[in-house]
């Protein structure tokens, strides 16, 4: 049994990888375009985490409404668990660069993905344990969070998030 957050951590820094790999190497990409990796990351990441759960767990033993709740869980909610960290990632990239020697990742990785980490460990811990009540709070605040950051990028406020210094 895999430890508190740790499946958590580790899908978050997978469907990260890819703008933490871009902002290392050319960084063109402006707030939307990381935005929108991240939410294609979180996206593809949900489509194969909803098919793995399917094919190992239900595999035609439950109803399609199963399915469907499963993929549009998976899908968007690791959508707005990625699309959280890459508004993170936007508003602090400064954090990423100069990075030189391993232990250099952990401040940038703590702040980036350190919300959407805590948020899907919660979530997994909560329904692990049939509270599934709880979780959906989880899940709905997830979604609300990423709305709140989305919205205040998009207006260019500079709330939730510490600016770059």
């Amino acid at each position: 049994r895999a430890a508190f957050g740790q499946v958590a951590r580790e899908e978050e820094l997978v469907k990260a990888f890819p703008i933490l790999w871009h902002q290392r190497r050319s960084a063109y990409l402006d707030w939307r375009g990381m935005v929108t990796w991240g939410l294609a990351g979180g996206i593809g990441f949900g489509i194969t985490e909803g098919i793995f759960y399917s094919g190992s767990f239900y595999n035609g033993v439950e109803s399609g409404w199963v399915y469907l709740v499963r993929f549009l869980s998976c899908v968007s909610l690791h959508a707005a668990w990625s699309g959280t960290a890459a508004i993170f990632l936007a508003r602090r990239a400064d954090l990423v660069e100069g990075v030189e020697e391993w232990y250099g990742w952990i401040k940038p990785l703590a702040v980036t993905l350190g919300p959407s980490i805590l948020l899907h460990a919660l979530f997994d811990t909560l329904l692990k344990q049939h509270h599934e009540l709880l979780a959906s709070a989880v899940a709905a605040g997830s979604f609300v969070l990423f709305l709140v950051l989305y919205e205040g990028l998009r207006r260019g406020a500079r709330t939730w998030i510490p600016a770059r210094s």
